[in-house]
């Protein structure tokens, strides 16, 4: 209840520019010491400022048009359209929302493959009206003036279709909440366009992990892949990661990607230097690793069967094993190298 007003007392500064809080109390239908602790926890999340007995929004609260947001930060948005592509394969259907790095991203769409477009956002449809091979579907509903976009009407009209995927722009990010928008009129296409898509791809640039916005367009959870540029906080990228995101991190200077992936890859070649940066998971698959390995050692160690066994079936010898094993005894003690222990 507490957060569907706080966005309806936002949205009501987006409309009217300054409101005192006898006009939200009005409005909204509550009393003024209600309002006034409301908008004290604005003030506090920096979304809204008061002076002389007057509330307004934040520079970084204020409603943005598709018009002035379009060519910010246009190299980021660039690269992680191109990174977007990825996802993108002929005769499938994908879903475009509302959002400029979206809509960039449906600038990047190849015209030379079969494709099926699901977006609510007017400027994305028109781009998409001088490609020949490309379907493009506009969802139903009320023209949002300011993002060019369409709310739509009726979620289950929606749902009557499939698509394969769905590229997703917000307002803001965060963890463990996931894509956020400031007030509720975009929020349910958004989730509309989320839910009839198998994979939910989220494009956001580095900017929106330092906004702060209250309504939840889309959970972390029904996030599948997270594309956004290098200058986004490494803390941030890892937590994603660490539950098992796929992010995908974008370098626009250099026009290239990494991958990140949680928990790391395992490998018994690895140096010893590069598993202990990867902390906690690593010491847990080397005590797993221990626990494997300890026994062959000692069965290779002792019965000529054993030894036969592997070398025929898996062309490992009983030396490999042993320094397979070492290595894993060794993990965390000084002297050891990736060299010393690496298999022969």
């Amino acid at each position: 209840m507490k957060k569907e007003r706080h966005a309806k007392i936002i949205e009501l500064l987006e409309n009217q520019m300054i409101c005192t809080p006898k006009e939200l109390a009005l409005t909204l239908k509550c009393s003024e010491m209600t309002i006034r602790r409301d908008l004290n926890e604005l003030e506090n999340i920096k979304l809204i400022r008061r002076k002389h007995g007057c509330a307004f929004l934040m520079k970084e609260a204020k409603p943005n048009y598709f018009h002035e947001q379009i060519d910010e930060h246009q190299y980021e948005k660039e690269a992680i359209a191109k990174a977007a592509l990825r996802f993108v394969h002929p005769y499938s259907v994908i879903c475009i929302d509302s959002g400029t790095t979206a809509h960039t991203f449906s600038r990047f769409l190849p015209d030379n493959i079969p494709l099926s477009v699901i977006t609510s956002n007017l400027m994305t449809a028109v781009e998409l009206s001088n490609k020949e091979n490309i379907q493009t579907y506009l969802t139903g509903g009320m023209l949002y003036h300011r993002t060019k976009s369409i709310m739509t009407d009726s979620r289950e009209t929606l749902t009557q279709h499939r698509a394969d995927v769905a590229f997703i722009s917000a307002r803001a990010f965060r963890i463990p909440g996931g894509a956020f928008e400031h007030t509720y009129p975009l929020v349910e296409t958004k989730r509309a366009l989320a839910s009839i898509a198998k994979k939910v791809v989220l494009l956001i640039d580095h900017t929106k992990c330092e906004h702060v916005s209250l309504c939840n367009s889309i959970p972390l959870n029904q996030i599948d892949v997270i594309i956004t540029d290098n200058k986004t906080p490494a803390e941030i990228l890892e937590k994603a990661a660490a539950l098992k995101k796929e992010v995908i991190v974008v370098d626009p200077e250099e026009g290239s990607e990494r991958h990140l992936i949680f928990p790391p890859a395992f490998s018994c070649f690895a140096g010893k230097e590069r598993l202990r940066n990867n902390g906690f998971y690593v010491n847990v698959m080397i005590r797993f690793w221990k626990i494997i390995m300890n026994p062959i050692y000692f069965m290779c160690l002792h019965s000529e069967d054993v030894r036969k066994f592997f070398r025929r079936f898996c062309g490992v010898t009983k030396d490999n094993v042993m320094k397979i094993t070492k290595m894993g005894n060794g993990y965390g003690q000084k002297g050891h190298s990736g060299k010393e222990m690496a298999v022969g």
